[in-house]
């Protein structure tokens, strides 16, 4: 079973990302803040893929979407951005930062699903 990593500070949110990815035959770990999720990616099996938001408390998504790829255990870990940030910059910022692909919330679970597919190489 592929596993995902949702990095989401939103409670509601999160709750529904974790349902869809495991209605979709995933298994799911969670962290509300950079410092968890590097808590986990350093001390946990790595997750075949990542849900990130950008607006994090603290250490913000596009920050931590570097210190992902800087690390070697996790520099090809596909990263999938999802965020309220529509604006054009805040997309460039997120795919130059190293995430693989960018969604905007409110998601459409089709949409999720398939792309995650596709990142996942399915």
């Amino acid at each position: 079973m592929r596993h995902i990593l949702i990095v989401e500070d939103d409670e509601h949110t999160l709750a529904m990302l974790q349902i869809m990815m495991q209605h979709s035959g995933y298994s799911t770990q969670k962290a509300i803040n950079a410092a968890q999720a590097l808590h986990i990616l350093e001390h946990d099996s790595l997750p075949d893929l990542i849900l990130l938001d950008l607006m994090l408390p603290g250490v913000g998504g596009i920050a931590l979407c570097k210190l992902i790829r800087s690390q070697s255990a996790t520099r090809e870990t596909p990263i999938l951005i999802l965020t309220a940030k529509t604006d054009p910059m805040s997309m460039r910022d997120g795919l130059q930062a190293g995430a693989n692909a960018y969604l905007t919330k409110p998601l459409l679970q089709n949409d999720l699903i398939e792309k995650v597919r596709s990142l996942l190489g399915k």
